[in-house]
């Protein structure tokens, strides 16, 4: 077996670990503020290009949340998870609306070409062990989009040296969430070069100040001021970014 797959090994046997207990790393407050905000932008950039319906896929779904969400916003959706125990959790948490789960690798996506009009991935990537992995599972996700389709490449804002020292040093003593140092962050500056082949860079939103840790007496005053940041930096800044890929062709 190679490092490379070693490393993916571990990766999901540490996802199947914490399975039970994913949803709990995270205070609840936080957990839904994250989920309103990510799914958010994805529906508003989906309207804003006359995407009111179709079909899409999250790779990588962990818990079933986030599809969830677009099912219930009247996408036809699609998850895939590759830990076991994490996609048995994702449809318990969808049985109520209907959604497929399947557990595979976004390396071997099991969907035909050319299946979706949209797809999205969240704080997947990273979990990669290197650029060549993240380049072919990013061919893999050219191959099941139509022509023209949308790809939403959410993760971490590395680019801001504040976050990046909040990753690296912070968030491993508040979750166990990501249990080891080997996280390779793609930078969106990175995308913005068009990184992956095939695809075209449209736009980057940056999004959320709050710390995973605020307590949930001091979360609305929290959410209100980062509102403000927001807007104050038009969207340009933060601790997550969603990138808008577009399918080219």
């Amino acid at each position: 077996m190679t490092q490379v797959s070693e490393l993916i090994r571990n990766y999901m046997n540490h996802f199947d670990e914490i399975a039970d207990s994913y949803d709990q790393q995270i205070p609840s407050h936080i957990v839904e503020h994250l989920l309103q905000k990510k799914t958010g932008h994805m529906i508003a950039a989906l309207q804003s290009r006359s995407i009111n319906a179709g079909r899409g896929v999250d790779l990588g779904c962990g818990t079933g949340h986030h599809v969830r969400v677009m099912r219930e916003a009247g996408y036809e959706m699609s998850g895939l998870e590759h830990s076991r125990g994490m996609a048995e959790k994702a449809i318990e948490n969808n049985a109520a609306v209907g959604t497929e789960i399947s557990i595979g690798s976004i390396l071997d996506i099991p969907y035909e070409a050319e299946s979706f009009d949209f797809g999205y991935s969240i704080n997947v990537l990273h979990h990669l062990p290197d650029l060549a992995d993240q380049k072919s599972a990013m061919a893999q996700v050219h191959r099941i989009l139509r022509p023209g389709g949308i790809f939403f490449l959410q993760d971490f804002n590395c680019d801001n040296v504040l976050f990046r020292i909040y990753m690296d040093y912070i968030f491993q003593f508040t979750s166990s969430i990501d249990d080891d140092d080997t996280e390779l962050w793609i930078s969106p500056a990175q995308l913005k070069q068009n990184l992956f082949e095939g695809f075209e860079f449209e736009d980057c939103l940056f999004f959320t100040f709050v710390p995973n840790f605020i307590p949930k007496w001091l979360s609305s005053p929290s959410f209100s001021f980062e509102r403000a940041l927001e807007t104050l930096t038009k969207n340009r800044q933060g601790a997550h970014y969603m990138a808008i890929l577009r399918k080219a062709g």
